[in-house]
């Protein structure tokens, strides 16, 4: 009775690295390391919420609640969420749990940083990263993977996240796999300590900002990156745009939206936000500019990793 992964494999075996892809589910060495990359910044802004200024004591909203130990919830057919609104992978899924109006499931919150509670990785998700669901038991672990889990699971209620047609949908993967050197494009900037460098950091943006807006120009006119319909590319996407659209100009001075090459994904942006479900789970700007200062201020020695 071990507990399986959205794939049906244990999910011991879910949390070794593997090679497929978390949104396609075929194998792709280019698709896992972008996910490798992006699940180690994760951890490395886990970390970095640790640090001075870091309002750990903020971390939880209205949104869920906090347990000691997996004994005290339910997950015989529940469904469980295990997430922190800080993160923006952990937004994806929340996100689309709220795309799926799904109301039945039990919100823990985990917070990140020194506080992480050891339990959550010992006994939940062996990765120690948000977002992840429990399932009358089963895990599903990774943002996107834990989206499409939703989408499927409550197929026929709320937003389609995927579209029907297999054209469509091979093009909102295409989509999310070139987000990668973006979002680490953007990451750089942000932790940057030596602001001599923030006209190369700018530079790899706009370069990967062209490139990613290339790909919305040849798929749709707008707003969405399918047009009119929302899918599991904007999800994907925009949860990090929510943050960078506040912190970079905030802390770097560099203003993200209003850069020429960001235009699709501007209006994307501005699409997103007249979404209830996205209301509903998207924070203040105030809030990602005072928790975001800790990864703008103490992160430089982390970003030489990158």
């Amino acid at each position: 009775g071990s507990s399986k992964d959205s794939s049906g494999s244990s999910s011991k075996d879910s949390s070794k690295g593997s090679s497929k892809d978390s949104s396609s589910g075929s194998s792709s060495g280019a698709n896992w390391w972008m996910r490798a990359s992006l699940r180690g910044i994760q951890k490395r802004l886990s970390t970095a919420a640790s640090g001075k200024g870091a309002m750990t004591s903020q971390q939880l909203g209205s949104e869920g609640r906090v347990v000691s130990s997996l004994a005290e919830i339910e997950t015989k057919g529940k469904l469980v969420l295990f997430n922190n609104r800080i993160c923006p992978f952990g937004h994806r899924a929340w996100w689309a749990m709220r795309e799926k109006a799904v109301d039945d499931f039990d919100y823990i919150h985990i917070e990140l940083g020194a506080n992480k509670p050891a339990w959550y990785k010992d006994e939940v998700n062996p990765l120690g990263t948000v977002p992840c669901l429990i399932d009358d038991g089963d895990k599903i672990f990774e943002s996107l993977i834990c989206a499409e889990y939703l989408d499927e699971k409550f197929a026929g209620q709320g937003t389609p996240l995927m579209p029907e047609h297999p054209k469509d949908r091979a093009a909102v993967r295409f989509a999310i796999t070139s987000f990668g050197d973006l979002t680490t494009a953007l990451y750089r900037l942000l932790m940057g300590q030596d602001a001599s460098k923030d006209p190369e950091l700018i530079e790899a943006i706009r370069t990967n900002l062209a490139k990613v807006n290339a790909v919305y120009e040849a798929q749709s006119e707008g707003p969405h990156f399918l047009g009119e319909t929302f899918s599991m590319a904007d999800l994907a996407m925009i949860t990090f745009i929510d943050r960078f659209a506040h912190t970079l100009p905030h802390w770097r001075g560099f203003d993200l939206l209003n850069e020429p090459g960001c235009a699709r994904l501007a209006e994307n942006f501005r699409a997103c936000q007249q979404r209830k479900a996205f209301q509903e789970t998207s924070q203040p700007a105030a809030f990602y500019i005072q928790f975001y200062e800790s990864y703008a201020k103490v992160a430089r020695k982390a970003e030489s990793n990158l």
